[in-house]
């Protein structure tokens, strides 16, 4: 006897889940702006935009196109080592100037670096976050 697989809409409904569109596998985070992160391409020093383990964003100086490979090297910040990947061209956002690449090639070193570094990043984030709320309720003094 054959079992009929359930649909996943049926799991949905069972127990009122919903999941997000986003194919993203890996949670981005934007460099600290007195830290930049960079993207060594074609002789160039790239600022990044986002990252995560998993692909990169960057301001398009190139003139990339969708479907384009570059090879480069992100350079994190001093305490974490020079990652080396090859990366493709995903999409283009905000007029074209700013690429969104996804890693074709990445020693998992150098993955582990970037999950080191997000995880990092995150929590100064949250730093960032809770000291904003806490500002916010303390009475002003005049």
């Amino acid at each position: 006897m054959f079992w009929k697989k359930k649909k996943e809409k049926d799991a949905e409904k069972l127990f009122g889940l919903s999941y997000d569109l986003d194919q993203r596998r890996y949670f981005r985070v934007t460099p600290k702006p007195g830290a930049p992160v960079f993207f060594y391409c074609q002789k160039q020093q790239i600022p990044l935009v986002d990252l995560s383990a998993g692909g990169i964003a960057v301001k398009n100086d190139l003139n990339l196109k969708v479907g384009e490979q570059v090879a480069g090297v992100i350079k994190l910040p001093a305490d974490y080592p020079d990652v080396p990947v090859v990366a493709e061209v995903r999409t283009l956002i905000a007029g074209k100037t700013v690429a969104a690449m996804e890693y074709v090639r990445i020693k998992e070193s150098g993955r582990e670096s970037l999950h080191q570094y997000v995880l990092a990043r995150q929590k100064e984030e949250l730093e960032e976050k809770k000291v904003l709320e806490a500002q916010k309720r303390e009475p002003k003094k005049n």
